[in-house]
């Protein structure tokens, strides 16, 4: 419990369309969160632009690094597009090397 929660705490990171066989884009996804009223991870930005971080991987890891909510460092940070391609969402993970040299405490 990295984050410190003294009681079972849901946050939502995806949906699955089980009719559309695809995760829903970030768009379709808060029209239902704010239908359901839950929570969702903390979404830190909607509309940034990879290269807008830096050039190369390590810009991308260095952003990665930072607090999570309720700890001084956090695991990393997803990045999802907004839009669907080939039919698909694209997304991928930068693992924060702070959280990596603490053996992921």
């Amino acid at each position: 419990n990295r984050e410190k929660f003294t009681k079972p705490e849901f946050f939502l990171f995806n949906i699955w369309d089980i009719d559309q066989q695809r995760y829903l884009t970030p768009a379709e996804r808060a029209d239902i969160v704010e239908e359901l009223q839950v929570k969702t991870v903390p979404i830190l930005h909607t509309n940034l632009k990879v290269f807008e971080i830096g050039n190369d991987i390590n810009d991308i890891l260095l952003f990665a690094e930072g607090e999570s909510i309720n700890n001084p460092i956090r695991e990393g940070l997803v990045f999802k597009s907004n839009i669907l391609y080939k039919g698909e969402l694209f997304s991928f993970k930068a693992i924060s090397n702070k959280f990596l040299l603490k053996g992921g405490e």
